[in-house]
């Protein structure tokens, strides 16, 4: 009796130390919105020669209940700023440019952050590319005044809204200077019918003016104390892209054609599969990196965005829960029981990973939840094998 008695207290006190232990969120579950380097979105280089690879990081012992990311086909590209233009008179532009430099061959759209004033009809606004401030146009595109969001304060160049100038692609040469050129065709009025447009001081705060049809045109100049008008160049349509899950050959996610729009992947079972079979490449603090592989035929952008991924502590986390236990908090002190529990653990693991779920639930509902009740001594680690097992089995369910 008092060889019991001293087993049970060698128990208690394990689980004492377990529940006192901080709480480790990269082991109890939670949720992921970013790539492994931290990135909320990101746009992805393709060469249309070989595969660009981004990160996931994962907890080895995560069980992933839903998983989804936004893929879009058409991205932003990076400009260097040269010079804003303005047919300018106190404050009001008949005119805008701005003269700006690419890293591209290839520009399908420009985006503008131009504001309306209230619900009126102010007349067209035009975009023109050129390759100087009054050369010819190279494109460009009009689009009406309700195209436009309306404009409530100066607040609203802090998180600009963009609306895009669809113009017709036009190959570039990466390195040189283009501008593009906003004019307002609206009533020959002066100072009644007007936009509002953001740009960038140079003290980094932001600017706005009002943008108007005037009834005199003073000639270009540069303006010298805003850096750029609020603007994003629109680039390259990926053809025929693929995403591959796992690098391991298998396409997950593919696209036939030029890929202009954004679409929404699932990813949960990719990324259990990865994570179950490459436990060895866990870091220090538990964590795998999944690759996520993009393809495309041609050069082009791809922006990965929306990252939500939802996870558990799987079937290794109990396993390992299991591992860090005495024998003593088994029947009898048993190491036995300890050993053909985690067998019984293993053996369902690699029904989840095989993708055989109905039989992973039967494991759990006609095996391993009875030797739970009859194989454990402590009520609270019986407690805590029953909550972690009825997660997995509400995951299970959902997927068949």
């Amino acid at each position: 009796m008092k060889m019991k008695l001293f087993a049970i207290s060698v128990c208690l006190v394990m689980v004492a130390a377990v529940l006192a232990a901080p709480v480790n969120a990269q082991t109890d579950g939670g949720e992921i919105h970013s790539l492994a380097d931290g990135s909320i979105e990101k746009y992805i280089e393709l060469d249309g020669i070989e595969p660009s690879t981004e990160y996931l990081k994962i907890h080895k012992d995560a069980l992933v209940t839903n998983a989804s990311l936004d893929l879009s086909g058409e991205g932003y590209i990076d400009e260097s700023f040269y010079a804003m233009y303005g047919y300018h008179n106190f404050g009001y532009f008949d005119a805008l440019g701005q003269q700006f430099t690419v890293n591209t061959d290839l520009i399908t759209g420009i985006e503008i952050a131009l504001y309306r004033w209230i619900d009126t009809d102010y007349g067209p606004v035009t975009l023109h590319l050129r390759e100087t401030v009054d050369g010819p146009d190279l494109s460009s595109a009009t689009l009406t005044w309700e195209h436009f969001p309306v404009y409530y304060s100066p607040g609203a160049f802090y998180d600009p809204d963009y609306t895009l100038f669809d113009i017709s692609d036009v190959s570039v040469t990466p390195g040189n200077t283009y501008v593009w050129v906003l004019t307002h065709d609206a009533s020959p009025t002066p100072y009644t019918d007007y936009y509002f447009i953001g740009g960038h001081q140079l003290n980094g705060y932001p600017y706005d003016s009002y943008f108007m049809k005037e009834s005199w045109n003073p000639g270009w100049y540069v303006d010298d104390h805003v850096n750029d008008w609020y603007f994003r160049i629109r680039s390259y349509a990926p053809t025929n892209p693929t995403m591959d899950v796992g690098a391991d050959g298998d396409v997950d996610w593919t696209y036939s054609g030029s890929f202009q729009i954004t679409e929404t992947v699932i990813v949960a079972d990719e990324l259990n599969q990865y994570i179950f079979t490459h436990q060895s490449e866990a870091d220090a603090e538990g964590n795998i990196l999944v690759p996520l592989e993009f393809f495309s035929d041609t050069v082009g952008l791809m922006e990965i965005s929306n990252i939500n991924i939802y996870w558990i502590e799987g079937a290794l986390g109990i396993n390992e829960y299991i591992q860090d236990l005495p024998a003593e908090c088994f029947k009898n002190d048993n190491e036995n029981l300890k050993n053909a529990f985690n067998g019984k653990l293993n053996d369902l693991f690699n029904k989840i990973e095989a993708g055989d779920y109905d039989g992973a639930i039967d494991k759990i509902e006609n095996d391993i939840w009875d030797k739970v009740d009859k194989w454990i001594d402590d009520p609270d680690i019986q407690q805590d094998l029953f909550d972690m097992l009825t997660e997995l089995l509400d995951w299970l369910y959902d997927q068949i």
